[in-house]
């Protein structure tokens, strides 16, 4: 994995909390907001020294009614 440019760092920690890791991979926090997912995957496709991506959320809340994920229902 490269090592994301000073300018993508600095761009990333514009909006990011000052716990977020800026380095390769990047670890937005569990705090992180959709509005931060958004920036920070437009910040680092738009990097030239980034081609390719992953993006892998993992909910920190799931007794919220608007969690992102549905369970299966399960036949009984």
């Amino acid at each position: 994995m490269p090592d994301l440019a000073d300018a993508t760092k600095a761009r990333l920690a514009a909006f990011l909390p000052p716990e977020a890791s800026l380095g390769n991979p990047v670890d937005m926090i569990a705090s992180a907001s959709p509005e931060q997912y958004r920036q920070t995957i437009e910040v680092l496709l738009s990097a030239a020294e980034v081609d390719a991506l992953l993006v892998i959320y993992i909910p920190v809340d799931v007794s919220s009614k608007n969690h992102t994920f549905s369970r299966p229902s399960v036949p009984g």
